[in-house]
């Protein structure tokens, strides 16, 4: 039964698979990370926590439209698997510097 599968299904399992652990594991620690380790406001740390969470169904649309109109699906799944892994790297790195890329959104709100 294992060798009826397509060789391509195995890749997409396991990729899926470490997909769903790393956003499952920011999506539990992000709140404590910000409010203990980076020693955010409560109040900051939700509103970071609130667009982290409106991105992630706002930005699949604009994906979506960029794959279909101009970089096609092969190289959109590409393109998506880098942007995870880095911005997975970016989360491990310490310092409030590193968690903002240089943006400081708090000073806005």
């Amino acid at each position: 039964m294992l060798q009826q599968q397509p060789r391509g299904l195995y890749l997409l399992c396991f990729t899926e698979l470490w997909e769903r652990f790393g956003f499952y594991t920011v999506q539990t620690i992000i709140i404590l990370y910000m409010s203990k380790g980076l020693l955010f406001t409560d109040k900051h740390a939700y509103l970071l926590y609130g667009a982290f969470s409106a991105l992630l169904y706002l930005t699949p649309v604009a994906g979506g439209f960029i794959a279909d109109r101009y970089i096609g699906f092969q190289r959109s799944i590409i393109l998506g698997g880098l942007l995870f892994v880095i911005s997975y790297l970016l989360c491990a790195l310490p310092g409030r510097e590193s968690f903002f890329s240089g943006v400081n959104i708090i000073n806005y709100c």
